[in-house]
């Protein structure tokens, strides 16, 4: 599902550094687009699937998205950029090319989370790549994660820890996930 992401990616006119929201019901999906705009470059944004309109358009107009990836069938939001379907993922597919991990800035954004705003307005918190590889790292070495390591991720992606300690600490560590997505089953 990844590669297919990708592959749809490359097939739009999104380029690196251009923000993606994701607002997906399924999780597979939502993984697949998340982890293969990180590799492509983009700057992935998720947005809870049943989040309300407002909510949404809200953080839309706070990123300027330059591409949406939505379920089919999805009612298209008044945005210019390119809508991709998240089912098409897999008529999408890369042919069994090899995914190679990019080359990355350090001090370029991996991607940008909004706050639940409990106390105020949701704000949209930049996270670089540094910061996003140092936590990885330190979950992985103070817990011994490897690839025997599976992980039990109740909590949706559009949390913080549902994308971060789930999906993205599993494939970090070469381990699996089990809950809401089987890592495995994505790449």
């Amino acid at each position: 599902a990844v590669a297919g992401a990708m592959s749809a990616y490359r097939k739009s006119t999104m380029s690196a550094g251009d923000r993606v929201v994701i607002s997906v019901a399924k999780e597979v999906e939502g993984c697949a687009a998340f982890v293969a705009a990180i590799i492509a470059g983009h700057v992935p944004v998720i947005v809870s699937a049943d989040a309300a309109r407002p909510r949404f358009d809200a953080i839309c107009r706070a990123v300027e998205p330059a591409g949406l990836v939505l379920p089919a069938g999805a009612a298209k939001p008044d945005w210019s950029c390119p809508v991709i379907d998240s089912a098409a993922f897999s008529q999408h597919a890369a042919g069994g090319e090899e995914i190679a991990p990019p080359a990355y800035d350090p001090s370029a954004l991996a991607y940008i989370l909004f706050t639940s705003g409990t106390t105020a307005e949701p704000s949209g918190v930049e996270i670089t790549v540094a910061n996003l590889l140092a936590h990885l790292e330190t979950i992985r070495r103070l817990f011994g994660f490897g690839p025997s390591t599976r992980v039990f991720n109740p909590v949706p992606i559009s949390h913080t820890d549902g994308i971060v300690l789930g999906p993205l600490l599993a494939l970090a560590t070469g381990g699996s996930g089990i809950g809401l997505a089987v890592v495995r089953d994505i790449v």
